[in-house]
């Protein structure tokens, strides 16, 4: 929820908080992916609330270790860092 005194960021200001590229914010919104809700303050001026970013990464946590842990495979079902034999 946006307040009167609430902090904007900008969009490279917002994915570092949430530790992603600017690149992957922007196409998570034009494809309609999970993101967090944006406000434009111009036609190319997305800001995005800090207490809405919270909220959201708040609600994107594992819920368990099972689920983190398939996160962290890649597309061919392998692990991050290991190699293919």
């Amino acid at each position: 929820m946006m307040t009167k005194r609430d902090v904007f960021l900008t969009r490279a200001e917002a994915a570092e908080y949430l530790g992603l590229s600017a690149k992957t914010l922007a196409n998570r919104h034009s494809e309609g992916v999970d993101c967090p809700p944006v406000v434009y303050v111009g036609p190319s001026s997305p800001r995005y609330s800090l207490q809405a970013l919270k909220e959201w990464a708040e609600t994107r946590r594992a819920v368990n270790s099972t689920e983190g842990d398939a996160r962290k495979l890649t597309t061919r079902g392998r692990r991050k860092g290991t190699r293919e034999r």
